[in-house]
C-alpha cells in the first residue's frame, strides 16, 4: 500500500538539525543550523547546507548568540540597540542581517527576542529592554528591516518573567501582563511564534484576567478555585503539560496553565493565525521520552516541533504518525505550507554582486552600534524623567560583549 499524502509530508512538522535525505518528500524539509554541527564561516559553506531545505532557520541574534561567524557580521545584539534608542539604527541592523541570511538561502530567523530584560541567565542582554514599550518599538523597527525574511517571536509568554535557564531545568512562572504585551502587540506581524518551556500559573489576582476562554481545570463558573482545603492540593513536579494544582513559593494557591490553554489564549484571545512552534524539545526543562514530548506539544496545539540534538528522527516520526489524528496533522500542515517563504538573493551575475563590499558596510554598521552602545550607558532622559532601560550592570555586560568576542570578529 502506498503512503498517504499526510505521511509523505509528516516531516514538515519537524524543524531539525539535519536533513532526512531518503525520506519520502525529502526535497522540502526544514533545517536549523548550529555552529557546533555545521561549518558556518562562509556563504559557500552555508549554501551547501541549505540548498535542499524548505524552512531554513538559524539563531543569529548578535552578541553571544551568533552561529554564523567568519565572513558574516556579528552585531552587538539587542540590549545594545535598546540602550541606544535609535529605531532607524535598529531597522538598519535588521535589514543588514536579512541580506546576509538570504544571501546563503536562510529564510527564517529565530528572533526577535520579545522577552523583557531580567537577570535570567539565558535571556539577559538578548532582550532589547526591561521596558515593554521599548521592546515593542525596537522589535517593530527590527522586523521592518528584516522583511521579507520570516521572523519567529520568542519565547511566549515571556522568559524574562523567570530566573531559571530552561535549557537546564523547568522555570516556574505566573502569567504577567507586562511580559505578554510585546507578543500581543506584535503577533500579527510575526508569521511564527515560539512558546517556551515553562510551568505556568494563573496569577493569584484573577480579577484582572478574562478566563472565560482560558479556564484551568478546577475553576468554577465564577473563576474561583473549586478547592476548599489547601491540604487537598496535590504537589507534583511540574512538566510542560501539567494540569495539577499546587502552592507557590509565597504559600498562595496557584493553578497550572496547561500548554493547550496557553495556545488557546494565543489563538482565541489574540486572534493569531500563524505557525506556533516549540522551543527545543531536547532541553532538560522537559522529562520523559522525546516521542512523548513531541506528541504532547503537538496535541496541545503546536504546529512545528523543534528538535535540535537527535541524530535520526525516523523512528520517532513513525510512532508520531500513529499517535496523532490525521485531522490534527492536516491543520498544522496547512499553516506551515502557507508561510510566505522569501526568495533567496541569488547573484545572477557574481561579478556584479560583490559580497565583500556588502558585508564590509555591514561591519561598519556593527561598529557604529558598538561605539554608540558604550555611551551614554543604561540611563536615558525621556520626557524630563530618567528612565531606567536596564540595571547598571547590564551596561557592563554590553561593554564586555562588545570588547570581547565582538571586537575579535569585527
Amino acid at each position: 500500500m502506498g503512503l498517504s499524502l499526510l505521511e509523505v509530508k509528516m516531516h514538515l512538522l519537524f524543524l531539525c538539525a539535519s536533513l532526512f535525505m531518503g525520506l519520502p518528500g525529502s526535497g522540502a524539509e526544514h533545517l536549523i543550523l548550529f555552529r557546533s554541527q555545521h561549518a558556518l564561516d562562509t556563504v559557500e559553506e552555508v549554501q551547501a547546507l541549505t540548498q535542499h531545505g524548505r524552512l531554513v532557520a538559524i539563531d543569529q541574534e548578535g552578541d553571544r548568540l551568533c552561529h554564523l561567524r567568519g565572513q558574516f557580521t556579528q552585531f552587538p545584539g539587542n540590549c545594545a540597540l535598546g540602550s541606544i534608542q535609535d529605531l532607524d539604527l535598529t531597522r538598519r541592523v535588521g535589514e543588514a542581517l536579512s541580506q546576509e541570511l538570504r544571501a546563503c538561502h536562510i529564510n527564517t530567523l529565530l528572533g526577535p527576542v520579545l522577552d523583557l530584560y531580567s537577570q535570567n541567565p539565558v535571556i539577559g542582554t538578548r532582550a532589547f529592554s526591561a521596558d515593554p514599550d521599548l521592546v515593542i518599538a525596537h522589535a517593530q523597527a527590527f522586523l521592518e528591516g528584516l522583511s521579507p525574511l520570516l521572523a519567529v517571536g520568542k519565547h511566549v509568554p515571556g522568559h524574562g518573567a523567570t530566573l531559571t535557564n530552561s535549557h537546564l531545568s523547568m522555570p516556574q512562572m505566573e502569567l504577567q501582563e507586562e511580559h505578554l504585551r510585546p507578543f500581543k502587540a506584535l503577533c500579527h506581524q510575526l508569521p511564527l511564534l515560539m512558546v517556551g518551556h515553562f510551568a505556568i500559573r494563573y496569577p493569584n489576582d484573577l480579577k484582572n484576567w478574562d478566563l472565560d476562554r482560558v479556564k484551568a481545570p478546577g475553576f468554577d463558573d465564577l473563576n474561583q478555585p473549586n478547592i476548599t482545603n489547601i491540604e487537598q492540593v496535590e504537589i507534583v513536579e511540574p512538566r510542560e503539560l501539567s494540569r495539577s494544582s499546587k502552592t507557590n513559593s509565597s504559600g498562595h494557591l496557584g493553578i497550572d496553565l496547561p500548554l493547550c490553554d496557553l495556545i488557546k489564549m494565543i489563538r482565541s484571545d489574540w486572534g493569531y493565525e500563524g505557525v506556533i512552534m516549540t522551543d527545543d524539545l531536547t532541553m532538560d526543562a522537559l522529562s520523559g521520552p522525546l516521542i512523548d514530548r513531541a506528541v504532547d506539544a503537538f496535541l496541545a496545539g503546536c504546529d512545528l516541533l523543534l528538535i535540535c540534538h537527535t541524530e535520526d528522527l525516523r523512528p520517532l516520526m513513525a510512532e508520531f504518525s500513529e499517535r496523532v489524528p490525521p485531522e490534527r496533522i492536516a491543520e498544522s500542515l496547512a499553516r506551515i505550507e502557507a508561510l510566505p517563504l522569501p526568495p533567496p538573493i541569488y547573484p545572477n551575475n557574481v561579478k556584479n554582486w560583490d559580497l565583500g563590499i556588502t558585508f564590509q558596510s555591514h561591519r561598519a554598521l556593527a561598529q557604529e552600534v558598538a561605539t554608540r552602545a558604550l555611551s551614554p550607558g543604561p540611563l536615558e532622559l525621556i520626557d524630563g524623567k530618567v528612565k531606567v532601560i536596564a540595571p547598571a550592570f547590564v551596561h557592563e555586560q554590553i561593554q564586555e560583549g562588545i570588547q570581547g568576542d565582538f571586537m575579535k570578529n569585527i
